[in-house]
């Protein structure tokens, strides 16, 4: 089992990173994972910045980028980890994680 955290630039990205990975088929509008991948699309992420707003709310920004955790339970080929890594971010605090 490998846990992947992503990030691209936009769904539609990172949808066609999973196509192209062969982790993912595209079937109409829709992208259907292979057998043994999960995917917890998150999208944008905020982070809470030191400044507070008018009713003394911490200011949020959002984090570039479209964020997904990806765990595979199978074995990759060389080609599909490449590719993956190309888009795998180092987090120290991960927004969500598998339970």
């Amino acid at each position: 089992m490998m846990d992947y955290y992503l990030k691209t630039a936009t769904e539609a990205e990172l949808n066609e990173l999973l196509v192209q990975s062969e982790l993912a088929i595209q079937a109409e509008e829709t992208v259907v994972l292979a057998d043994g991948v999960s995917l917890d699309s998150i999208g944008t992420i905020y982070t809470q910045t030191e400044e507070l707003d008018a009713e003394g709310n911490p200011v949020m920004v959002s984090i570039d980028g479209f964020h997904a955790n990806l765990r595979v339970f199978k074995d990759l080929e060389d080609w599909q980890v490449t590719g993956l890594e190309q888009y795998h971010v180092e987090v120290s605090t991960p927004y969500r994680t598998w339970s």
